[in-house]
């Protein structure tokens, strides 16, 4: 049955970036739908655009294929990557708003914000940011200089993918095994690690609040 309002462009546009790109992964609707936590008839509906995408199945899918929130709200390029959003600013969301509504009011601005820094920290332009082909398993050295802290960050991302989808008793053992890891290497390189952060004023203070807390607890076990 033919919708009584028709969907605004954009809103079938969204719809249409969804479908094209499902298509682009070669996965059934079912299996994607799955990877995204949807349901596959709900995934069809926007497919077809019968209704326009919220927000909050636009970040499941973003997250899930690490699509770029700006290509699927706009179409411009890069496709990749998902862009993390901080907590409080989830919260200011409201549940049930338009991913396009999301997008102009809360997120545009951040968004691209977050590219050109990644285009600036890569030496390439926007645009190309989703044509790297980067291997985060291959040792460093074997990267040209400005795509080594793009594999680093996709390996360090890819780590924290994998913890948060472990089952809950493995996922305690992943993330213990990364602190201690983590920890060791500071303990290890405290000095290199101090000038880093006089680069870093504002990275500074947290990290040195946590250490100050991990050592406090170190003196009392």
């Amino acid at each position: 049955m033919a919708r009584k309002n028709p969907m605004h462009l954009r809103e079938v546009e969204i719809c249409k970036r969804i479908r094209d790109f499902r298509r682009e992964t070669r996965l059934s609707r079912v299996a994607f739908a799955q990877q995204c936590g949807v349901d596959s008839s709900t995934l069809a509906n926007y497919e077809h655009a019968r209704v326009p995408v919220p927000y909050a199945v636009a970040k499941k899918v973003s997250e899930a294929f690490d699509i770029n929130q700006r290509w699927l709200a706009t179409g411009k390029l890069p496709k990749k990557p998902y862009m993390e959003i901080s907590s409080a600013l989830e919260k200011l969301i409201p549940t049930r708003v338009l991913f396009s509504v999301a997008y102009d009011r809360f997120l545009a601005q951040l968004i691209t914000e977050s590219l050109h820094d990644a285009a600036k920290t890569s030496g390439l332009s926007v645009e190309a940011l989703d044509e790297i082909a980067v291997d985060p398993w291959l040792p460093v050295g074997e990267h040209s200089d400005n795509l080594a802290l793009a594999a680093q960050r996709k390996l360090l991302l890819f780590t924290v993918q994998v913890g948060l989808r472990l089952p809950n008793k493995l996922r305690d053992q992943f993330v213990t095994k990364v602190k201690n890891a983590a920890w060791a290497f500071i303990q290890k390189h405290r000095i290199e690690l101090d000038e880093a952060l006089k680069k870093a004023p504002n990275f500074e203070a947290e990290m040195s609040a946590f250490l100050k807390a991990k050592l406090r607890a170190k003196k009392a076990d």
